[in-house]
Formats: C-alpha cells, sequence, structure tokens
C-alpha cells in the first residue's frame, strides 16, 4: 500500500465517522484509536462486556457500509 493510499483511507475513515452516530463514533474511536480494552469501555459506560462487544460490532458493520463505496479506488481494498 502506498502512502497516498495510507493518506487516503485516513481521510475516509475520518469522513465516515462523521457520518455515523456520535455514540458508535465514540466507541469506535476509544476502540481502536485510544486503544481501550472492551472491559475498560464496559466499565466507563456502566454496560456488560457483552453490550459493548455487540455496539462495537454495529458500528463496524456501520463503518464498512459507509466505506464500501471508496474501498475500490483504494489499491487492494481494505484488509
Amino acid at each position: 500500500m502506498s502512502s497516498g493510499d495510507s493518506t487516503l483511507i485516513a481521510v475516509a475513515v475520518t469522513d465516515a465517522l462523521t457520518r455515523l452516530p456520535p455514540d458508535e463514533a465514540q466507541l469506535l474511536e476509544a476502540s481502536h484509536f485510544e486503544r481501550l480494552r472492551v472491559a475498560r469501555l464496559a466499565e466507563v459506560m456502566g454496560i456488560t462486556e457483552r453490550a459493548v462487544e455487540g455496539r462495537l460490532r454495529r458500528a463496524r458493520e456501520r463503518l464498512r457500509r459507509e466505506l464500501e463505496p471508496i474501498l475500490p479506488t483504494i489499491e487492494g481494498g481494505l484488509p
């Protein structure tokens, strides 16, 4: 993957996150960018780990749907 592709992916993900419901975007950011573990997220949110996992799964799927239109334009798509 070229540095141009990496930049395109970063811009696309940032843009897609703005189109998600705020709670889903915040959860993905905390999980992936801040690297908070499920147990810590559950504690902070006051919900079970299983509930966090379900919310993360839905948020990731919604993010993937947001990114699908640009995936073919990025060399090799997303992993």
